[in-house]
């Protein structure tokens, strides 16, 4: 959204409008502004008595305040390895209000918290052969492709 037009250039469209021979068009082009921001203006002026621009609204309330935001931290603590899936049904049943994996990843992210397996948990390479590093598994990759004829 762009910065709303300054107050004395919304009273000297209304005042040049009101001359002989302009018109809303006229006026629009001179100011550079589309015929519906002058006919608003226009409209503003008459309902409100005032040209001052009607301030910023903030938009929805977030549900991440600080008080759920302490009850993700105790649930993190509690529950260091499980996915964001997981967590959000955790802090959804804790919290009472629907909480999705978009708002675990943002918490996360707010609180400063990274997501590092343990030792037991997940550490590169192909599901299906956990003993191979990710290095290996890309040159492995890049051997296969470049038998094929692709060249990256």
């Amino acid at each position: 959204m762009t910065a709303p037009i300054p107050v004395p250039i919304r009273k000297a469209m209304i005042n040049l409008c009101e001359e002989p021979g302009m018109t809303i068009i006229k006026v629009a082009k001179v100011f550079q502004v589309g015929t519906a921001t002058r006919k608003r203006l226009r409209r503003v002026k008459r309902e409100q008595g005032t040209l001052v621009p009607a301030p910023r609204r903030n938009g929805p309330v977030g549900k991440r305040t600080p008080e759920l935001l302490e009850m993700f931290q105790r649930l993190h603590e509690a529950h260091p390895d499980v996915t964001l899936a997981q967590m959000a049904a955790l802090w959804s049943e804790a919290a009472g209000i629907r909480m999705t994996s978009s708002d675990v990843s943002r918490s996360y992210r707010d609180l400063g918290i990274t997501r590092k397996k343990n030792a037991e948990g997940h550490k590169g390479g192909l599901a299906s052969d956990p003993g191979t590093s990710g290095k290996a598994c890309r040159v492995g990759i890049e051997r296969s492709f470049g038998a094929l004829g692709f060249r990256g």
